[in-house]
């Protein structure tokens, strides 16, 4: 479980299931998407100082859906190791 999508590309190369704190699984399918997105908005960030972008506060919706993202991930794991 990580939000640092540079950690949760490496771990998807090593073969790991990654699940962000919102529930959404990462996978090598739309990983590169979202370091591509993390390079633009750190440029943004470096180029205007005044940008004061940030995310959303984590809510119930956000906790349900990592919570169900995680039951699944590791259903997954535990019926393929059975």
């Amino acid at each position: 479980m990580t939000n640092d999508i540079p950690l949760a590309d490496r771990c998807l190369k090593a073969g790991a299931q990654v699940v962000q704190n919102n529930g959404e699984i990462l996978t090598m399918a739309n990983i590169g998407g979202r370091l591509a997105t993390r390079d633009l908005m750190s440029d943004i960030r470096s180029a205007n100082p005044n940008f004061q972008g940030g995310g959303a506060a984590f809510s119930k919706a956000d906790r349900s859906h990592f919570l169900q993202s995680l039951d699944k991930v590791l259903t997954k794991a535990l019926t393929v190791k059975a």
